[in-house]
């Protein structure tokens, strides 16, 4: 990671490190990059309250560096993705948004014209200008067009992937207050979807409160107060689904990958029988895969790792355990949309039968995950007290199951992970491990 760029973009309160004024700064630099090059540049938003002040200064340093900018207003981030691998029309694209941070957060998002994120030699240059701007050549001045038509182009992407057809029972989905609450009533009616929708009014102040992908209390209660067939959550800017049943059964991005894996599978259309999944993945998923024949690729957390796992291997399924799902034949990034159609693709065959039947061949471990908040993440995991605790934890686990602590990539944190046979192994584990972790940051480590 570098000084700004984290291993989703830019990302940090609004107001601190992250200001219009940067901003502008990362919107020069790109304006015309390559070598003074003419681009088209796509920009979308979530709607949190400081997205439309970042996404303004960042359309008035394009146009000063003579760009076309298209503004496709709140729209999701795999909006951005399909526009730009689909139409070979457009040379980056912004998303501003935070994700799943809460709203006080934001971000800057970017991707290449292949729709994918900037590499990381890119990033390096955008730093090295944010730290010493350089005088930059005077430009005619660009234009911004409304793009907002395009979203219909993604959407009808969407729509195109679904094979149900009359889909009986109901759905409740919850938006999160996100930029899903802006797309989802356009799929819903091209699929004749009967849905019930909660957490879809943004205020600017609300997106993932209490709501979305991260907060599966909301959809959890909702599921109790009437009859449906699932519950479906997103995160903040739609690149992340979770799915619920009846019963409070979690359908995880593992859970996810596990049932298109073994589907896939079963019509042939899993390349290599491999799929790519993250260090955070369950064991008991790789497990499940391995008995049924499946093979993994294991990369670093982060959709960038499990996106370049799949275009380095040439597979096209993959995901991470917090509802990035990737079907790389059709996007090259994860859509939370997408994977909600493809789930339904399942659910709907057969009033979810086959959807049942493969979760109960899925045997994951009890796992416990616990986000600490440090100021110094790193230093503190450098630390050979820190090291010498985990190594004994995971050996005195021997081999029945693992412990994995690290760095969060976009917030201050330290995420403690540990899966065992006994829920009571892991949060024994995860509490040792939290307290030498607040011990050092207590010491000012």
């Amino acid at each position: 990671m570098g000084k700004y760029f984290g291993t989703d973009g830019v990302r940090g309160r609004f107001g601190d490190m992250l200001t219009p004024s940067l901003a502008r700064n990362i919107g020069l630099f790109l304006g015309d990059y390559p070598h003074g090059k003419t681009n088209r540049i796509l920009i979308g938003q979530d709607p949190r309250f400081s997205s439309p002040l970042l996404s303004e200064a960042i359309k008035q340093a394009l146009i000063e560096r003579g760009a076309t900018v298209i503004d496709l207003g709140y729209t999701t981030t795999p909006s951005l993705s399909y526009l730009l691998s689909s139409t070979k029309n457009f040379d980056f694209a912004f998303m501003i948004s935070a994700s799943h941070n809460p709203f006080e957060d934001n971000g800057i998002k970017i991707f290449n014209h292949k729709g994918e994120k900037l590499s990381e030699d890119v990033e390096s240059l955008i730093e090295q200008f944010l730290d010493h701007p350089v005088p930059l050549k005077q430009r005619s001045k660009g234009t911004i067009v409304d793009g907002k038509d395009l979203i219909h182009q993604y959407i009808d992407f969407i729509a195109q992937q679904a094979t149900f057809k009359s889909p009986k029972g109901k759905v409740l989905i919850d938006c999160a207050n996100g930029s899903v609450s802006y797309l989802i009533s356009l799929l819903i009616q091209k699929l004749g979807l009967n849905v019930e929708l909660i957490h879809h009014q943004p205020n600017g102040k609300n997106i993932n409160y209490l709501s979305g992908a991260t907060y599966l209390d909301s959809l959890k209660d909702g599921l109790k107060k009437g009859k449906y067939l699932l519950g479906v959550s997103f995160d903040g800017d739609g690149d992340r689904m979770m799915a619920m049943l009846p019963n409070g059964f979690t359908i995880d991005g593992d859970a996810q990958i596990f049932i298109h894996a073994l589907e896939m599978k079963k019509n042939n259309t899993l390349v290599k029988n491999q799929v790519v999944l993250t260090i955070m993945s369950n064991l008991g998923l790789k497990k499940s895969l391995e008995q049924e024949g499946i093979s993994i690729i294991e990369v670093p957390v982060g959709d960038r790792h499990v996106q370049l796992g799949l275009k380095n291997h040439q597979l096209i399924l993959g995901g991470e355990q917090s509802g990035h799902v990737m079907f790389y034949d059709l996007l090259n990034t994860g859509s939370g949309l997408l994977s909600m159609v493809r789930l339904f693709n399942i659910l709907f065959k057969d009033e979810g039968l086959t959807l049942s039947k493969t979760l109960s061949q899925l045997k994951l471990y009890p796992q416990v995950l616990r986000n600490v908040h440090v100021n110094n993440k790193e230093t503190i995991l450098h630390k050979q007290v820190l090291k010498d605790m985990i190594k004994m934890k995971q050996s005195a686990l021997n081999g029945h199951g693992r412990i994995l602590v690290r760095a969060s990539g976009t917030e201050s944190l330290i995420r403690v992970m540990v899966e065992a046979q006994t829920q009571e192994i892991c949060e024994n584990n995860v509490n040792q491990i939290v307290a030498v972790i607040n011990q050092l940051e207590g010491q000012g480590e």
